[in-house]
């Protein structure tokens, strides 16, 4: 029943989104929905319906039948169905896209929390 403050985004997501590298989050749900709010995409070519999912043990049965589903594709058929969003969120890291948009955001958490304190 852990839902807020929602999911929680590590090295390890960090580094598949650099590396243009696509990957199946099996943590809290709605972690494609949070990175995608700051400017992300996985228009991947299969179902990425689970992370919708709050139920942890249907969210995480859903990700075992995905996972047997992409299990039987090549590693070709799998390249393409995340390259161009993979692409893209590297690309999004790399242009400095992405440290500007937490930057704004921080700046702007930061000037409501002192005005909220005067």
């Amino acid at each position: 029943h852990y839902i807020h403050p929602g999911p929680f985004i590590t090295e390890k997501t960090l580094k598949c989104l650099a590396g243009a590298t696509g990957f199946i989050p099996v943590g809290q749900f709605e972690t494609y929905k949070a990175l995608t709010d700051v400017g992300f995409k996985f228009d991947y070519d299969f179902n990425t319906d689970f992370d919708n999912d709050k139920g942890n043990i249907s969210r995480l049965e859903s990700i075992v039948n995905l996972i047997e589903e992409l299990s039987t594709w090549t590693k070709e058929d799998l390249f393409e169905a995340t390259k161009d969003s993979s692409n893209y969120n590297q690309e999004y890291i790399y242009s400095q896209d992405f440290y500007k948009f937490c930057e704004n955001k921080n700046q702007k958490i930061i000037k409501d929390i002192l005005d909220n304190n005067t």
